[in-house]
């Protein structure tokens, strides 16, 4: 298989030894996978350093992350979580995905307790038949690149999103619902009571389930219940207010702000909500 042919992709490969770093790249070559947007670091700090260098001057582009699990300054598993919690508080727009390289993996998986903060691990022989390949095309297809000549030119994933818009006040509604696009699922409500029992009818459908709540203290009702399908919840008044929230919506209210939250709760639902 070639990935020569994926484009809007950039590689971060963050391994401290040397001789290491070189099998990946030999890996990288016969996969035919761009010379120009592979990005090497020697730990994990430099490894946040090309991606803070990448969402910013190619914002549209998916970023995929090879991290060494143990580095010097930072090692892969303190970077994953540092990245997870940027994207958690809005610091950072968008999470990478990330893959955990370490020699106590003997295969490719994405089992929960084997990736924790990852979103993949693997062998850290990339020469091992096949695992690069596998984790490649896994990396992909949830970052959502179709290949050339169709760039990943979004980061938000294919994935119907059902939006429930909770506020008091009618204006702040009006002014979130002026900026999604009218194919959306929206539930628009006034109270508290009103929004459980939307969360509640939203149980017998599937899909990632979005929470605009202008009212920070409903998000503990919210809490109180164990949804199964469970929803991601946004902090869209003007209070700061982290407690209960996977984000926190940009002010002014915007069409792209709004697109921002929707990529995030997208991603967030196909990490299995984690």
């Amino acid at each position: 298989m070639s990935l020569s042919g994926f484009t809007g992709v950039e590689v971060i490969l963050a391994e401290d030894e040397e001789m290491f770093r070189d099998m990946a790249l030999h890996a990288f070559q016969t996969l035919e996978w761009p010379e120009d947007h592979t990005h090497v670091a020697e730990d994990g700090l430099q490894a946040i350093q090309v991606l803070d260098k990448i969402q910013k001057e190619a914002p549209s582009s998916q970023v995929i992350m090879f991290l060494d699990v143990r580095m010097p300054n930072l090692d892969g598993n303190e970077c994953a979580k540092r990245i997870r919690d940027q994207v958690k508080n809005g610091t950072r727009p968008v999470s990478p995905f990330m893959v955990c390289c370490s020699a106590n993996i003997r295969d490719l998986t994405d089992d929960p307790k084997e990736c924790v903060d990852f979103h993949m691990a693997m062998p850290k022989n990339f020469a091992a038949a096949g695992v690069l390949k596998g984790c490649f095309e896994k990396a992909i297809a949830w970052s959502g690149a179709k290949g050339a000549p169709s760039a990943a030119s979004s980061s938000r994933p294919a994935a119907k999103i059902e939006i429930v818009i909770a506020d008091d006040e009618e204006i702040c509604r009006m002014a979130i619902m002026a900026n999604i696009d009218s194919d959306e699922t929206q539930v628009e409500v006034q109270d508290k009571e009103e929004m459980l029992e939307a969360l509640e009818a939203a149980q017998s459908r599937s899909g990632p389930l979005l929470v605009l709540l202008g009212k920070p203290c409903w998000a503990k009702e919210i809490a109180r219940h164990s949804f199964v399908r469970k929803p991601y919840i946004v902090n869209s008044s003007a209070e700061s207010c982290e407690d209960g929230f996977h984000a926190t919506l940009p002010t002014p209210t915007t069409h792209e702000g709004i697109e921002q939250i929707l990529s995030k709760a997208c991603r967030w639902w196909q990490d299995g909500c984690r």
